[in-house]
Formats: structure tokens, C-alpha cells, sequence
């Protein structure tokens, strides 16, 4: 199966994601795994990671969520992975049914795990993946 991208343009996306993680109080931005291939941007709040991003994919952490996403990513492999302890990662450029909104709202969802006095933003508080299957 052909993987086809959601977001219009990836390079715009990508940076709007950096501008995403970099939004949220009291974010520290970091270098993980310097100089490797898998040389990602990470994004702390009170020291701990919460979102890596480079990019050929993201990584972040759920909970509320996570049911949803690891549903998502046994339908969809090519387009989801859900892990160990909650974390998922999107291949980018992302591809469908991955919708741009869900990963702005999840990405919020794992700031606020990490940051236990933080609600998720409301411009990013984005449409469930359940909310857009008829």
C-alpha cells in the first residue's frame, strides 16, 4: 500500500511542530543522541522528555489517549507505532488517516503528563481519532 502524506507540506509541518513543543511553559529544548542517525531534537519540561522530533519521525508519550493511538497503529503499522510505557511514533512525513490535528492535541497530551500542574492548550485540543470515523 502506497503511503500518502496528510500534511500538504512536510518541511512546514515539521517546523510547525518545533514551534508546537517549543509553546508550552517552562519547555527546555535539547539534543538527543548527537551526532547519530538518530539525532533528534528533544523538548523537556521539568527535566524530563515529553516529545523527540527529527525529521523522519516524532516521539512522544500518551495516556489518555493511548487506547485510541495503539488501535490506530494496529490498523495502520506503515503510519503509527504505539510502544512500551505509552510512547508512540509517527513516521514523518505523516500519512493517513494520521491527521495533523490529532498529533497537535496528542503532543499537548504528553507535555501535560510530564508537567503535572499543565492542562492541554485549547488550540490544541484537536478532534479524537474516534471523532472522525463515521
Amino acid at each position: 500500500m502506497a503511503r500518502r502524506t496528510a500534511a500538504p507540506n512536510p518541511e512546514a509541518f515539521f517546523a510547525h511542530l518545533q514551534t508546537l513543543a517549543k509553546s508550552f511553559d517552562g519547555v527546555e529544548e535539547n539534543v538527543a543522541c548527537k551526532g547519530t542517525k538518530v539525532e533528534s531534537a528533544t523538548f523537556k519540561v521539568k527535566g524530563k522528555a515529553f516529545a523527540f522530533l527529527r525529521p523522519t519521525q516524532l516521539m512522544f508519550k500518551l495516556s489518555a489517549s493511548l487506547t485510541e493511538a495503539s488501535g490506530l497503529a494496529a490498523a495502520h503499522p506503515e503510519s503509527i507505532r504505539a510502544g512500551a510505557g505509552g510512547w508512540v511514533t509517527l513516521p514523518l512525513p505523516l500519512s493517513k488517516p494520521i491527521e495533523p490535528e490529532w498529533v497537535e492535541k496528542w503532543m499537548a497530551e504528553s507535555y501535560a503528563l510530564f508537567n503535572s500542574t499543565a492542562k492541554a492548550p485549547a488550540s490544541a485540543a484537536g478532534r479524537s481519532p474516534r471523532a472522525k470515523k463515521k
